[in-house]
């Protein structure tokens, strides 16, 4: 698996954003889904997951003013991802 920086301009970033917010508001009701817009996205550390050339997972992350600390915004994997570790390394890279 590779991860990269990804920007939410992408097709492929834009299809996985959609994924996201539709999986948060099947668990949630809209009032509590605080979700970051695209426009937010592209202004915080945002990164890809790919399997075999394919985006399989996000994962996104704010860094507060002067680098005290950072807001986890995202983590969301492809539900035929799911259960490879992916999200682990998405937290590990947005955590390094």
């Amino acid at each position: 698996m590779q991860i990269r920086t990804i920007t939410p301009d992408l097709p492929e970033v834009e299809n996985i954003i959609a994924a996201s917010n539709n999986f948060h508001f099947e668990l949630y009701p809209a009032i509590s889904c605080h979700l970051s817009s695209t426009a937010q996205l592209a202004s915080m550390v945002f990164l890809g997951g790919y399997i075999d050339g394919e985006l399989a997972a996000c994962g996104a992350t704010r860094v507060a003013r002067g680098h005290a600390y950072a807001e986890i915004k995202r983590v969301f994997v492809y539900p035929a991802f799911r259960g490879l570790g992916v999200a682990q390394k998405i937290m590990h890279a947005l955590e390094t």
